[in-house]
């Protein structure tokens, strides 16, 4: 292959797994420009064995993958890194070196020096690193690590990009700016991020497309109607989700045997409703216990209360 830029990468009758043991059976499927996909499964199912396979790190126990329309048996190492890039969940070592010239290993050199100013534009845009350019690698923080980390696999230019749980060990600010940084830029740059993650509720929120495995198999869809068929969130949380029709949402099981006319609307009503279920209280217009929330202030028989904390303790002393 030259350098020509693959526009899909096709898995046909795909088994992974080891010579003892299959993890995917029979995959059937192509992966097109312009998507933010995100694996989901248990651990075990052969997520991560599934991206080392694309990349040509694993052998496929059978079957083909192709890039465009040539077998990756058959492309050098070479090759293959000029169409996917990959980001790992962490670094084994983190090299001495600052993180200007961190980002820079690897960057392709075959496109015009336009069409790399223009890149370099959108990433320093996006992704918030100028501050670090000039720090160590090993100076700066695991999400600033990882953030570096996603620059350097798109300064590779390629139109794929594989990311191995790359949010693992971050905090939940850090998570949610990868997520929606890798949703932006599919779009943005017309690439196509293919993540694997246990994050199930950024992953529902986010992608464009899910890939879900369960016993051996793979099937791809829209977010919301691979949850919806295959019950991932309850199988995901160990059952420990379930769905609550009375509030049309999933959440730990918890047990009501109190009403109340809880009234309002905005944050304020949000987080006291939750505080009331916690008590053992649910929601009913034909409850006689009546409480209105207004946008700061919550008001229960001839009270007002400007704390959560405040009218809860009085409510289930009086209710």
């Amino acid at each position: 292959m030259n350098n020509r830029t693959v526009d899909n990468i096709r898995l046909e009758n795909l088994v992974v797994g080891y010579k003892n043991k299959t993890l995917l059976k029979e995959l059937n499927l192509q992966i097109e420009t312009g998507k933010f996909i995100v694996l989901l499964g248990n651990n075990g199912a052969g997520k991560s064995s599934l991206l080392n396979t694309i990349l040509g790190i694993n052998q496929p126990i059978s079957g083909d993958i192709l890039y465009s329309n040539q077998a990756i048996s058959q492309m050098k190492t070479s090759e293959i890194a000029k169409q996917v890039a990959v980001v790992f969940s962490n670094l084994t070592h983190i090299p001495t070196i600052k993180v200007a010239d961190l980002i820079e290993i690897g960057a392709n050199d075959h496109f015009s020096y336009k069409q790399q100013m223009a890149l370099n534009r959108v990433i320093l845009e996006e992704i918030p690193i100028k501050n670090i350019l000039d720090k160590y690698a090993t100076e700066i923080s695991e999400g600033q690590l990882q953030l570096a980390m996603i620059t350097r696999a798109l300064k590779q230019n390629t139109p794929f990009l594989l990311l191995d749980e790359p949010t693992a060990n971050l905090d939940l600010g850090n998570q949610f700016r990868i997520f929606d940084l890798l949703k932006k830029l599919s779009k943005q740059l017309q690439k196509t991020f293919l993540m694997a993650t246990h994050q199930v509720d950024l992953a529902l929120e986010m992608a464009d497309e899910i890939w879900w495995i369960e016993n051996k198999q793979l099937v791809s869809g829209l977010p919301e109607d691979i949850a919806y068929r295959y019950r991932i969130l309850e199988k995901l949380s160990d059952n420990i989700l379930q769905f609550i029709p009375s509030r049309n949402i999933y959440s730990i099981p918890i047990e009501t045997k109190k009403t109340v006319n809880l009234q309002g609307e905005g944050e304020l009503f949000y987080w006291t409703s939750k505080a009331l279920l916690k008590q053992g209280y649910q929601q009913s217009s034909l409850s006689q216990t009546s409480v209105i929330v207004r946008e700061k202030e919550i008001y229960y028989e001839d009270k007002t209360f400007h704390s959560i904390e405040k009218f809860i303790y009085y409510f289930i002393q009086n209710a």
